[in-house]
């Protein structure tokens, strides 16, 4: 069982690269999601797009998942 689930009332799934996860709690936000997955939502060159539309960084915490969406997350690296 994923530690965001209970064995009462499982959370929302959504889709994050091509992976099934678990929402941390109905209604999060994007933010939320990427702390949830260990992923400094703070970090430069990361990406996010739900449901192939691109969500600006100033709104990852406003946009709340209600589960099924398909997000994709891009993260720039350095290096050739």
């Amino acid at each position: 069982m994923n530690a965001s689930e209970t064995a009462d009332t499982p959370t929302p799934r959504v889709t994050v690269n091509g992976e099934e996860e678990h929402l941390p709690e109905e209604g999060a936000s994007v933010a939320t999601l990427l702390r949830a997955l260990d992923v400094d939502p703070e970090q430069s060159g990361l990406a996010v797009a739900v449901d192939d539309h691109v969500v600006r960084q100033q709104d990852w915490g406003a946009t709340a998942l209600s589960g099924g969406e398909r997000i994709e997350l891009i993260a720039a690296q350095q290096g050739g």
